[in-house]
């Protein structure tokens, strides 16, 4: 994972950093270890037709065997959570973890040796 800032960070630029680094390592959770995809988040306002001109964060997964997969969240990437992130992944999980009890869910990660801030 490559970041680059290449002016002096302020205090909301560091706070943008961390909340940015925290969300592509709960979607790296959530993918099988397996699986080699670059994960690239981003937030811009929508500016397409029928869209509010909102902050949106988008999270990309681009592998080199397939198409790259594009997840949408209505929300600036300060504001995102662990649910948020549950949701736009739900069609590639094939799940809804989401909606799993939190004891199932923690379960689960600890399995996997994960720790996922929920």
């Amino acid at each position: 994972m490559a970041l680059r800032f290449t002016t002096r960070a302020t205090a909301s630029d560091r706070a943008r950093r961390d909340c940015l680094i925290n969300l592509m390592i709960q979607v790296r959770a959530l993918l099988s270890r397996e699986d080699d995809a670059v994960v690239s988040i981003s937030d811009h306002v929508c500016s397409a037709v029928g869209c509010i001109e909102a902050p949106q964060t988008t999270i990309l997964l681009l592998r080199t065997d397939r198409a790259t997969q594009v997840f949408k969240i209505d929300k600036p990437i300060t504001h995102v959570t662990a649910k948020d992130i549950c949701v736009a992944l739900a069609p590639l999980l094939g799940r809804d973890p989401a909606l799993e009890p939190a004891s199932e869910q923690k379960s689960r990660d600890a399995k996997q040796g994960e720790i996922v801030d929920a």
